[in-house]
């Protein structure tokens, strides 16, 4: 999630977020329940800190799972 524009944040104001991923031509609106327009910030549980090396990771788990010899 990128963070586009934040004038001023005092830690006690409800933030809304619109999501969209990095690929996507339109934002996530789709995804969310009928009627809903934004996500409020306990809606969100988790965030990805080194997406690069995860992705290394997962590629090379399944390298490994692909190579492993069954008993």
């Amino acid at each position: 999630m990128q963070v586009h524009d934040v004038k001023q944040d005092d830690g006690q104001t409800k933030q809304y977020l619109l999501t969209k991923g990095d690929n996507n031509a339109v934002d996530d609106r789709g995804l969310y329940n009928d009627g809903q327009l934004w996500l409020s910030r306990d809606m969100i549980f988790g965030r990805v800190d080194y997406p690069q090396l995860k992705f290394v990771v997962l590629v090379l788990m399944c390298i490994l799972a692909v190579f492993e010899e069954d008993e």
